[in-house]
């Protein structure tokens, strides 16, 4: 099996625990370097840090995946949800 290294424009949206949250092991730049190379996968990219939620981020935030599933089919529908747009 491959692993996919290039979405090209295809919009993503990486939604992260808060770091403040991690584990000793989680913290610093291993974790942003994680969340960078998330966001390498496509141009289209941008990150959302779900405050207040450690690793179970649908329970704890789960505005914070509507906004982001809601942005993502503005975006596909072509009624606006670009990149860049606060959904904290």
């Amino acid at each position: 099996m491959r692993a996919i290294t290039s979405l090209g424009m295809v919009p993503l949206i990486v939604i992260a625990r808060d770091p403040a949250l991690g584990s000793v092991s989680d913290e610093g730049d291993n974790w942003k370097q994680i969340q960078q190379e998330k966001l390498r996968l496509s141009k289209n990219a941008e990150l959302v840090i779900a405050i207040g939620s450690g690793h179970d981020i649908p329970h704890v935030r789960p505005d914070v995946i509507i906004a982001a599933v809601r942005k993502l089919l503005a975006q596909a529908s072509g009624t606006g949800g670009h990149p860049g747009n606060s959904l904290r």
